[in-house]
């Protein structure tokens, strides 16, 4: 006594699987392109301020953010994306410029064999701009993952 059974639907369930999971990329892909955004402006602003002009003294206070001078360092700050699969996704967000590093962190001054340049030993305390911004963008950045997905789920 075999029963015979029927799914029906198959083909429709696979169809709404398949729409979803493509909704959800995108929604990740817009996602991330929006919070490298979000952080890139951050840290462009945290540069704007102070400023003086070159080779004055800088107005800015260790650990406030470094003070604008030519604007070199705020356009150097770059977003770059990289999807390495259907479901990975890298962005990256940061200076350019040699000295963003310094500037950030703080370090000893001395040569820059890359620019052939000499600088009177000493220390340069650390002026955060990024790591600020950073922090401060994180919960807009997982609010618009948790907005792009909630839309994604809803069709």
């Amino acid at each position: 006594m075999g029963a015979d059974i029927r799914v029906d639907g198959v083909e429709q369930w696979q169809s709404a699987v398949d729409a979803l999971l493509a909704r959800a990329g995108a929604a990740t892909d817009k996602a991330v392109d929006d919070g490298l955004a979000l952080i890139q402006r951050a840290a462009q602003q945290n540069l704007t301020y102070f400023s003086h002009p070159p080779g004055t003294a800088t107005p800015s206070a260790p650990g406030e953010p470094p003070a604008l001078v030519s604007g070199a360092l705020r356009r150097s700050i770059k977003t770059r994306r990289t999807k390495s699969g259907p479901t990975l996704y890298e962005g990256r967000v940061g200076p350019t410029i040699i000295y963003g590093r310094i500037q950030e962190l703080g370090g000893r001054l001395g040569h820059n064999p890359r620019h052939g340049m000499w600088r009177a030993a000493g220390f340069l305390p650390p002026r955060p701009y990024f790591r600020p911004a950073s922090d401060n963008a994180r919960p807009k950045v997982q609010a618009l993952f948790r907005d792009a997905w909630a839309e994604a789920l809803r069709g």
